[in-house]
């Protein structure tokens, strides 16, 4: 925040501090228009566009695995169809070469298979074998058989 709001460098003053009896749902709604105020300047969009800031579909496949459920902030329905999103309307359109899949199904599909195999071999190496129970691991299994009965069509 930071670095893109100079105004929240500087130290907060006893007047500025947020009330704490401020309804939590007024509180929410505020931050959701904040951020997608923030979200439509044209030079944050801007920044997805500079390879630095690119995630590759292999990357966030990889992060999304390291998701514990219990912890998400998401419900386990927001995240599904978060997924779904991501997958099918972010990453499988973007050309290969920015980190999508090209339109291909297939190669979506081989890249989950990837992951998921990844993330099985970490596993098995970590001391704890119970680890991936908490993970998006069930979620990205369903969103593979999606795009498998998708790319049967």
């Amino acid at each position: 925040m930071a670095r893109l709001i100079p105004e929240t460098r500087a130290p907060i003053k006893e007047e500025h501090e947020c009330d704490l009896k401020t309804d939590v749902s007024e509180l929410t709604e505020r931050l959701k228009d904040s951020a997608i105020a923030l979200w439509s300047q044209t030079q944050i969009r801007d920044l997805q566009k500079l390879p630095q800031y690119q995630l590759f579909f292999s990357e966030w496949l990889t992060a999304e695995l390291c998701v514990r459920r219990s912890q998400d902030a998401l419900t386990d329905t927001e995240r599904q169809e978060y997924e779904h999103w991501v997958c099918e309307q972010y990453y499988l359109p973007m050309p290969v070469c920015e980190g999508g899949g090209g339109g291909d199904v297939t190669r979506i599909c081989a890249d989950i298979i990837t992951a998921v195999l990844d993330q099985h071999s970490l596993s098995q190496t970590s001391e704890s074998s119970s680890e991936h129970t908490d993970t998006c691991l069930p979620d990205l299994l369903s969103l593979l058989q999606s795009d498998v009965e998708y790319d049967s069509l």
